[in-house]
């Protein structure tokens, strides 16, 4: 499944900009086209979306992006979304 960026923002209830923003610092844990050629959508995966609940999750904690990374590193991560992007859809547009 793929997720935009408004998808995900949804999801972690965060500001697009933190999203475009986590793409980049954690790119090298998301897939490639979670951070596209210059003037292409970003999507995210399932397993994206589990790399970005764990940040999320840690950002919360006030934990710093080192100690994200180093967390990462180790392949723990999150649980996802529980939704569908279709269902993500359906709330935003609902």
């Amino acid at each position: 499944m793929a997720y935009t960026t408004n998808d995900v923002k949804t999801i972690f209830n965060v500001a697009p900009e933190t999203v475009r923003n986590w793409a980049r610092e954690f790119s090298h844990y998301l897939s490639a086209t979670a951070n596209p050629e210059v003037g292409r959508t970003r999507l995210f995966s399932d397993d994206d979306l589990k790399v970005l609940d764990l940040v999320n999750k840690m950002r919360n904690e006030n934990k710093s992006y080192e100690e994200i990374h180093a967390v990462l590193a180790t392949g723990q991560r999150g649980t996802g979304s529980s939704f569908s992007p279709e269902e993500v859809r359906a709330l935003i547009g609902g």
